[in-house]
């Protein structure tokens, strides 16, 4: 019977080595896992700020066209009311032009 129980010994510490072994490794998985979990938050929010930033810099943009439309829009339409109203020569026309800018 020495033989049988030290193979049974034997057995029992093999089995207990895998047993240890498997939850290193389970363990192993979680921690890499929560590491990578970790990394894809910390990227997240990274993007998100730098979306943040790209949609401010857009409004600006949008705002300063806004901008730009309403002036030259209204520089037109003075134009166009200066040459519905004029009734000379086309050498006169530079005479009743407003000056650039001119309100």
């Amino acid at each position: 019977m020495g033989a049988e129980a030290a193979a049974l010994t034997g057995a029992t510490a093999a089995a207990t080595a895998l047993k240890l072994a498997l939850a290193a490794l389970g363990i192993g998985a979680v921690i890499a896992l929560v590491v990578t979990l970790y990394e894809s938050i910390k990227e997240f929010n990274e993007d998100a700020e730098k979306s943040a930033k790209i949609v401010e810099d857009l409004a600006k943009a949008n705002e300063d066209a806004k901008t730009t439309y309403m002036t030259s829009k209204a520089e037109m339409e003075r134009y166009i009311s200066v040459l519905d109203n004029f009734n000379g020569t086309k050498e006169e026309v530079s005479i009743h032009a407003p000056a650039r800018g001119a309100t």
